[in-house]
């Protein structure tokens, strides 16, 4: 049996880092909504639904975005798969506040699932490390870090040509 005194320690511990986490998350989903609702509608955006949804599945798993740099592909990659596998990971912690010996079920001490989650552990903290080291390489306020930004593309590729030149052959 744990010491009731560090369980409620950590508890409380858990309790902030989560209220935390979710007002920036919060925060995320509103900026997003008011960056959404300043737009215009667009009745047929949804047409042809098969081929649309197609687009943004294979746009989401193969990152082709970032063509020509496969670093930055895989560390994004690795990254936001780390999120949905992690997740349980989080679960699997705030019950083992409770109940120390907590595990999930059939998946708890499945070897494969703990090897997988290890990987994406590891691999998404090296991938995030990396996109931190280029983002704080292209300099802040620079054309580069424009490019790098998916706010405004029209306005980062002035940035990054601001008299418009076109592309030689």
């Amino acid at each position: 049996m744990a010491n009731p005194t560090l369980s409620a320690i950590m508890w409380g511990f858990a309790l902030l880092i989560s209220a935390l986490a979710l007002v920036s998350f919060g925060r995320g989903l509103a900026h997003m909504w008011r960056t959404v609702a300043a737009g215009t509608p667009d009745p047929g955006r949804l047409t042809p639904v098969g081929k649309r949804a197609w687009g943004v599945i294979s746009a989401a798993l193969t990152h082709r975005e970032f063509k020509g740099r496969p670093w930055i592909k895989a560390a994004h990659w690795l990254v936001m798969v780390s999120f949905p596998i992690l997740f349980l990971t989080l679960v699997t912690g705030y019950a083992q506040l409770r109940v120390q010996t907590f595990t999930l079920p059939f998946l708890g001490h499945f070897a494969p699932w703990e090897w997988l989650t290890e990987v994406f552990a590891w691999g998404g903290l090296v991938g995030i490390v990396l996109l931190m080291v280029v983002r704080q390489r292209a300099g802040r306020g620079s054309a580069a870090e424009a490019a790098l930004s998916n706010d405004d593309p029209d306005g980062a590729a002035a940035a990054a040509d601001p008299e418009g030149t076109r592309p030689r052959p």
